[in-house]
């Protein structure tokens, strides 16, 4: 059987934790966040922005392991955009950016769990998280310059 493909314009969240994918002191995002084998999203389309506090607190969150300090959102053509021109700037064979629904009993619905296939390197890894829009709890958005976290003011 093979997978099913995420639709092409699905916004992605990502849960973003510390200490291993945030530096809270520093305010700097690690390229760890998007580095692993099938990083592991979420779909707005299935399940609204606002939900995934609760839902990567009962599914992502460990207590004494991991700390959910900020959701990252990016859209699939955003993504596929970013390794063709980073595949570009490098003069390297450009990374297909393949997303498919991993069903995850976890998530209601359980469909709402997809996953980037393979591994990302640490440089595309590196050029996508200053790409990514985070998000706070209390609603207040963010982008990252590669060294750290700067607000974004016109955000309401």
């Amino acid at each position: 059987m093979s997978d099913q493909l995420v639709g092409e314009e699905e916004e992605l969240v990502r849960a973003v934790c510390s200490p291993d994918g945030y530096d809270r002191d520093a305010g700097r995002i690690s390229s760890l966040l998007m580095t692993g084998k099938n990083t592991s999203v979420s779909r707005t389309r299935l399940i609204p922005l606002q939900d995934h506090w609760e839902l990567f607190r009962r599914c992502v969150e460990k207590p004494d392991v991991r700390k959910l300090e900020l959701c990252a959102t990016i859209t699939i053509p955003e993504l596929r955009a970013i390794a063709e021109q980073h595949a570009k700037d490098y003069n390297i064979p450009k990374r297909e950016i393949k997303v498919v629904v991993k069903p995850n009993s976890c998530w209601k619905p359980p469909d709402g769990h997809a996953e980037i296939e393979g591994r990302l390197s640490q440089g595309l890894a590196n050029t996508i998280i200053k790409k990514l829009h985070y998000l706070k709890e209390d609603g207040s958005l963010w982008t990252f310059d590669g060294v750290r976290l700067v607000a974004q003011e016109d955000a309401a």
